[in-house]
């Protein structure tokens, strides 16, 4: 799986939200306007399109507790792709901020 590079250290995705659908939607966002996809592997970049698609149409049945285990292997995805020395998920004092940080 391939890396983005260190211009998305402490990089927000996602801010003022804990939401599953919203926070969805920006990590969509992101993708496209950033073009992740372009940057990752075809495989990744599947896998990843296929679970945010059926992540939100278990949101839009209201199948909760489905969703909740794509929206997991997404979040395992981006923690794959994420920079060098960086971690993907909430910031520690800031909880609503979801991004890329740099470890220290």
């Amino acid at each position: 799986m391939s890396k983005l590079s260190k211009e998305y250290q402490n990089y927000i995705v996602s801010s003022n939200t804990l939401k599953m659908g919203t926070v969805l939607e920006r990590i969509n966002k992101f993708l496209f306007v950033e073009s992740i996809y372009d940057k990752i592997d075809k495989d990744t970049n599947t896998k990843l399109n296929n679970l945010i698609k059926q992540c939100k149409h278990y949101l839009g049945k209201g199948y909760v507790n489905k969703a909740v285990y794509d929206f997991d292997e997404i979040f395992d995805i981006l923690q794959g792709i994420a920079p060098e020395n960086c971690t993907f998920g909430y910031h520690e004092y800031n909880g609503t901020n979801l991004g890329f940080w740099k470890l220290d």
